[in-house]
């Protein structure tokens, strides 16, 4: 009788333990904690503790979240300053990623309801992590700083412009009371900073050393090499920029350029310790007044410089300019190429009709090419300029002791591209026998006429450009 009556005891007990009337009810399930020490979270009700710890954790990072920008505004802001929503955001993100796991100080079970589960945190331990941020910004700033004076000193300008702009703008979150340079808070960190980027930028240049204004023939080499130094004058030093990625391309006219084991009608090229590049125009490829190839930072090296510092340097010029003609012939034997009744270059678009002239200063067979765009020479047509003639768009008329050949609505195609195209007249005594389907290289045609023709050839050219 003894025993039973214990089990039913036990029982009973067990029972007032799960159904929540062995403890009276806490006030924190209904109505959270507040006071000056601790942030709350309240979790439940839910089916397991375990959910209702996690709930309660959550709730209680949200509510920190929510207190950080008071927090902010109370220990960090000087009155009258606005907060910077990057710096807050930081701020908060920093204190949710810091944060140590919230304590479950109390856990409540109700019938028919479930758990609940209370957690907080210390409020001098989120104060403590918003002045961590504050110094975790300043430390992030500083080392940015050091390398950008590590790659100045070595000469990488633009790593070291890249870095400043990362700290600048980095700094730029910092509260007025936090920005200063140095522990006695005479110069802002911001201004600083911007005022080196700013110098830095404005320094640099890219200058043509050696190897301008050279005179080209079409199919041959340009007679020097040309030299590139980019540099960066700052704080009365010249620091030339080194390792730097340079691009070099035509921007008027065609050529086939060449450094050490790279080739191509546009190239890359890295500068040296002493920031200097060099190539050469390993053939000419058109024929023009004015062949220009234009020498710029590459834009893998401003990858992350934003805003003006960026588009700055992205437009930052040099130029390498030379015009180029065709040799050979006889003189008394050059036909002169017009176009509109102009003999100077002009600009068409895909679609104009123009007109060409053709005028010769005595018999002979006439052979007509052009240089298309793309720097390749092509055959056109093969006129006697012997007798007056007519046909379908074309006309010869005699003209002093030559004659003048005419024809009407050439169109403008794009066929090989835009750029400079020229329209080549060779005249000569003899009739030539070469295939007109054949690559022409100049110095091969040249080879032929003058062995054909025993020197009585002439060449005349016109240029223009297609836009």
């Amino acid at each position: 009788t003894v025993i039973l009556l214990s089990l039913s005891l036990l029982q009973m007990g067990c029972a007032a333990i799960m159904t929540g009337q062995g403890r009276p009810e806490p006030n924190w399930p209904r109505r959270k904690p507040h006071d000056r020490l601790f942030y709350y979270g309240v979790g439940g009700p839910a089916k397991t503790l375990k959910e209702a710890k996690e709930e309660a954790r959550k709730e209680l990072a949200k509510a920190i979240e929510l207190e950080v920008e008071g927090v902010v505004k109370r220990i960090i802001i000087e009155e009258g300053e606005e907060i910077e929503s990057s710096f807050l955001e930081y701020t908060r993100t920093y204190v949710k990623r810091k944060l140590p796991e919230p304590v479950i100080i109390d856990s409540y079970y109700k019938p028919k309801e479930g758990y609940y589960a209370l957690a907080r945190v210390s409020r001098a331990l989120v104060e403590r992590m918003v002045e961590e941020s504050v110094k975790e910004i300043r430390a992030d700033v500083r080392d940015r700083m050091d390398y950008a004076e590590k790659s100045l000193k070595s000469g990488r300008v633009i790593d070291a412009i890249r870095e400043y702009e990362l700290a600048y703008r980095k700094a730029l979150m910092l509260p007025r009371k936090y920005d200063w340079l140095d522990e006695e808070g005479g110069r802002r960190l911001t201004f600083h900073l911007e005022r080196r980027v700013r110098a830095l930028a404005d320094g640099m240049a890219i200058k043509v050393v050696s190897g301008d204004g050279q005179e080209g023939s079409y199919g041959s080499p340009l007679p020097k090499p040309i030299s590139i130094q980019v540099s960066c004058s700052f704080d009365d030093e010249e620091i030339p920029v080194n390792d730097l990625p340079i691009r070099i391309r035509f921007d008027r006219g065609k050529g086939k350029l060449k450094s050490a084991n790279l080739s191509g009608t546009e190239l890359v090229l890295k500068t040296d310790r002493n920031g200097s590049a060099s190539l050469t125009v390993e053939k000419v490829l058109s024929v023009t007044d004015l062949n220009r190839l234009s020498v710029r930072i590459d834009g893998s090296a401003l990858t992350g410089l934003k805003g003006e510092i960026g588009r700055r340097l992205s437009l930052l010029r040099a130029y390498i300019t030379y015009p180029s003609e065709l040799k050979g012939g006889d003189p008394g034997w050059r036909p002169a190429v017009l176009i509109n009744g102009s003999s100077g270059e002009q600009e068409f678009e895909e679609g104009d009709k123009i007109w060409i002239e053709v005028i010769t200063p005595r018999d002979g067979n006439l052979y007509l090419f052009v240089i298309s765009s793309d720097g390749r020479m092509r055959y056109l047509a093969y006129i006697p300029m012997m007798v007056a003639g007519e046909g379908e768009g074309w006309r010869i008329t005699p003209h002093g002791e030559g004659w003048r050949l005419r024809m009407d609505s050439v169109r403008i195609t794009t066929q090989y591209g835009k750029g400079v195209e020229t329209v080549v007249a060779l005249l000569c005594g003899s009739k030539i026998k070469f295939d007109p389907g054949m690559k022409l290289p100049w110095d091969g045609l040249v080879r032929t006429f003058e062995g054909q023709t025993h020197g009585k050839w002439g060449v005349g050219w016109i240029s223009y450009l297609i836009k």
